[in-house]
């Protein structure tokens, strides 16, 4: 194992009033060993929301998005100090990189994003992640950083994905409401995931539900995943030792490339396209392009080039892709026959 990316949720990190020194501290040493073993860390870290609202008592907890964006503003500068500060008594340096979803979206973007990943990388040095609360709305923003844990995690090829949670794992039913609920120690296949996994926590904007959204991203990549307490004694060191830790997603299947990953998961889709029984076949079993005889309905406005979801005869989005036409075009081509290619099969991903 050469590389793991690490997402800290503000619950993991803020449980109380104010960010937890003691458990970056821990987190910190942790790092420190991996590296003297060869091994890269990358951290997404939650918080800066967090951290801000500890620093300014009096404000109301029931917060609109400006008010969030400006707390943001006054917590990150707080939260990449104390990552600083605390990691230097390692010997360590960090970097602080923010991003939102449209910077992953930005195909040119993504890619300076891998760049700098990796020559941050390449000198030592702990790229410590967030997204940038900010000017993230909510249209943009992507899940209390789960799904930016995974994200990173295929540009930079990582091999593990941890997500340090306030719960120990993926249980077999929400552990909040049933006390008898057990932990699932390994799970290879999204079939064996339940149903019932849970919301939000209450300092978080993620859950279960964006867990098991990053943990899909990452499969797409090959990239396992684990989930688990960031209160377990040494977890890191643990997980990379090989001990059982939490739950352990190992799903397999077809490997994405970056570009299919950035098509499926990076960009937010502006429409959706509504397609028949006989597209539906040759899209899902067959690799064929979709074409425009096969489109049913259109849903949004969107231009050439944009990425849109793509739904099957029972009303399911099943792919996404990058369309050729504008909606105004495809909605006077749709049903018509003719090599019209609505969506090439080399910019369609079919989702799980």
């Amino acid at each position: 194992m050469k590389r793991i990316v690490i997402k800290i949720g503000t619950a993991t990190l803020c449980p109380d009033d104010g960010l937890d020194i003691i458990f970056l501290d821990d987190i910190a040493r942790q790092v420190k060993y991996l590296k003297e073993i060869g091994i890269s860390t990358v951290i997404v870290t939650s918080g800066a929301i967090g951290l801000g609202m500890s620093m300014l008592r009096d404000i109301n907890k029931n917060l609109n998005l400006i008010q969030k964006q400006a707390l943001a503003a006054v917590g990150q500068g707080k939260l990449i100090n104390y990552y600083s500060t605390v990691f230097e008594r390692y010997g360590l340096m960090v970097a602080q990189i923010l991003l939102t979803r449209e910077d992953l979206a930005n195909r040119k973007r993504f890619l300076n994003a891998r760049n700098t990943l990796e020559e941050l990388i390449k000198l030592g040095i702990i790229p410590v992640i967030n997204e940038n609360d900010t000017v993230a709305t909510e249209e943009i923003k992507l899940g209390d950083n789960d799904q930016l844990s995974a994200l990173v995690s295929t540009l930079i090829d990582s091999d593990l994905l941890t997500i340090l949670s306030n719960v120990n794992g993926l249980y077999d039913k929400d552990p909040h409401l049933y006390k008898d609920a057990k932990l699932i120690k390994e799970i290879r296949s999204f079939d064996e995931i339940p149903k019932d996994i849970g919301g939000p926590s209450e300092k978080g904007s993620g859950g279960m539900i964006t867990k098991i959204l990053a943990v899909e991203i990452a499969a797409r990549s090959n990239i396992k995943t684990i989930i688990a307490s960031g209160r377990e004694k040494d977890v890191l060191i643990k997980i990379i030792n090989g001990e059982s830790v939490g739950t352990l997603f190992d799903i397999g299947g077809e490997r994405l490339s970056k570009r299919k990953v950035w098509i499926a998961y990076g960009v937010t889709p502006k429409g959706k396209i509504y397609i028949d029984q006989g597209a539906y076949e040759a899209l899902a079993f067959r690799n064929k392009s979709l074409l425009s005889q096969g489109v049913k309905e259109i849903d949004g406005n969107f231009s050439s080039g944009d990425a849109v979801s793509i739904i099957s005869p029972g009303g399911k989005e099943f792919a996404r892709g990058i369309v050729y036409y504008p909606s105004d075009e495809l909605e006077e081509l749709k049903g018509k026959k003719g090599y019209h290619e609505v969506v090439h099969r080399d910019n369609l991903v079919l989702l799980y």
